[in-house]
C-alpha cells in the first residue's frame, strides 16, 4: 500500500488553492503505480462532510482547486486524500490538511494546557454548526438577484446553501455572564443578549456559525478574535449573540445522548474532594438524585 510522506495545501492566489503530495519510493518491482487510485475531497469543517472535488485519478500528485472568492477571509477549507488499491480494494485516507501554519511545540503545549483547563474546570460542553459558504445552492436563492426569496427556509436555514451548516462539532468553552437587555420596537419587545466566549483553537469559529449550549440556547458568532503563536491559533475570544426562540436555527438537530450527563460538565466539579472514590454529588438535603436544585 502506498504511503504519503507529504500532504500540503499552499497558494498565493486569491481564487485558487494548490494541494500537493508526495509518496514513498516504490521499491517493490512487482508493484505498479497505476494500480492505485487517488480521490481528493474538501470541506469547510475538519469533521466534514467532505465533497469529492477531483477523482478518481492515477499518477497525479497535485491539484489546483478554484474556490469562490466570496467570504474567503473567514473561511478555511480542509482537504482529504483517499488512496485505493484496485487489486484488493484496500484503501487508506490521509488528512485533513489546510493552508494554515504548522504549530510548533510551544503552540501545541499551550493548546494542551488550555484544553485541560476548559474540559476539567472552567468550561462546559458546546456544539458548533459551521456555516456553509459554498456548495449546492438552495431552491430559495434567486441567482439573478443574488438574494434569498424565503426568509425561514427549512432547507438552507437562511444561508442560501442546501443543509445550511456542516456537521456539528462538540467542544468545551467558557462563557462570561451577559447583561440582560430589553429592546423595544413598534411591533414587539425582545431581549438582546450579547456574551463573550473563549475556547481553544479547535474548532475554528467564524462569523455566522451557530453555537448550542447544554440548555439548548442557540447563539450566532458575531466576532472571533484568535490568539496566535507564530501564526498558529492557540486561543479564541468570541463575541456571540443569542437567537430568538422562534429562529429557524432552532430546527438544527443535535444528535447527542442527553442522558450522558458526564459529557455536559466534568463530574469532578460535582464530587466531594475529601473522598476520591465517591461518585455521588455532595448535597445537604439528604439522599437526593442528580438534577435537584438546592
Amino acid at each position: 500500500m502506498l504511503r504519503l510522506t507529504k500532504f500540503y495545501c499552499r497558494s498565493f492566489d486569491l481564487d485558487s488553492l494548490t494541494i500537493w503530495w508526495e509518496i514513498d519510493d516504490i521499491i517493490n518491482l512487482t508493484d505498479d503505480i497505476y494500480a492505485y487510485e487517488f480521490t481528493l475531497s474538501k470541506s469547510e469543517a475538519q469533521t466534514g462532510p467532505y465533497d469529492i472535488v477531483f477523482g478518481p485519478f492515477q499518477n497525479i500528485f497535485s491539484f489546483r482547486d478554484s474556490i469562490h472568492p466570496e467570504n474567503h477571509k473567514n473561511r478555511t477549507i480542509y482537504y482529504k486524500l483517499l488512496i485505493k488499491d484496485k487489486r484488493n480494494q484496500e484503501y487508506r485516507e490521509y488528512g485533513p490538511t489546510a493552508q494554515i501554519p504548522e504549530p510548533n511545540l510551544e503552540a501545541l503545549e499551550i493548546i494542551r494546557q488550555e484544553d485541560v483547563l476548559f474540559r476539567g474546570f472552567t468550561g462546559r460542553k458546546w456544539y458548533v454548526f459551521p456555516r456553509k459558504t459554498f456548495g449546492a445552492r438552495c431552491h430559495c436563492f434567486n441567482k439573478v438577484m443574488q438574494r434569498l426569496e424565503i426568509g425561514n427556509c427549512k432547507d438552507c436555514f437562511r444561508t442560501g446553501y442546501l443543509a445550511g451548516y456542516n456537521s456539528p462539532i462538540a467542544f468545551y468553552a467558557q462563557r462570561d455572564p451577559n447583561a440582560r437587555q430589553l429592546q423595544k420596537t413598534p411591533d414587539m419587545d425582545h431581549t438582546v443578549n450579547l456574551a463573550q466566549l473563549r475556547t481553544i483553537s479547535y474548532p475554528q469559529l467564524s462569523p455566522g456559525d451557530i453555537l448550542v449550549d447544554s440548555e439548548n440556547h442557540r447563539w450566532v458568532v458575531i466576532v472571533s478574535t484568535p490568539t496566535q503563536r507564530l501564526g498558529y491559533d492557540v486561543h479564541q475570544e468570541v463575541t456571540i449573540k443569542e437567537l430568538l426562540k422562534g429562529s429557524i436555527e432552532y430546527l438544527l438537530p443535535v444528535n447527542d445522548d442527553i442522558k450522558d450527563v458526564n459529557s455536559i460538565s466534568d463530574r469532578r466539579n460535582f464530587t466531594n474532594p475529601q473522598n476520591v472514590n465517591t461518585d455521588f454529588k455532595p448535597n445537604y438535603l439528604g439522599d437526593q438524585p442528580d438534577g435537584i436544585l438546592y
